[in-house]
């Protein structure tokens, strides 16, 4: 739910796929878990840099789950190759607590 300060106007940002609403300032995190898919994963935040570079002000908290494989290391080093660090944060899960506890790191 996104509750506006009295000062705020919502304003109309037009957008190349149409029209929408925007408070301004918005930022938007966005929480991605992954659990042995970091391919996918990776694909994921190239879209999400692509709204970066359209002007979204958005970040990324990325929750590897503790997949017990290579993905944390693959998502960091993806991290790094892709200059993503300004704005993607790699959480790393001590152990693999599901969906809902993974989604709890990242809002955490």
């Amino acid at each position: 739910m996104c509750v506006a300060q009295p000062n705020q106007r919502l304003r109309l940002v037009e957008r190349q796929r149409g029209i929408r609403f925007a408070w301004p300032n918005e930022l938007v995190v966005v929480v991605i878990v992954n659990f042995r898919t970091p391919e996918l994963t990776i694909d994921c935040l190239r879209s999400l840099a692509a709204e970066r570079d359209s002007g979204e002000n958005l970040r990324v908290n990325l929750v590897e789950g503790g997949s017990g494989d290579d993905s944390a290391a693959i998502l960091s080093r993806a991290i790094t190759e892709n200059g993503w660090s300004s704005w993607v944060e790699l959480i790393v899960s001590p152990r693999n607590g599901g969906f809902a506890y993974a989604n709890n790191l990242g809002i955490c």
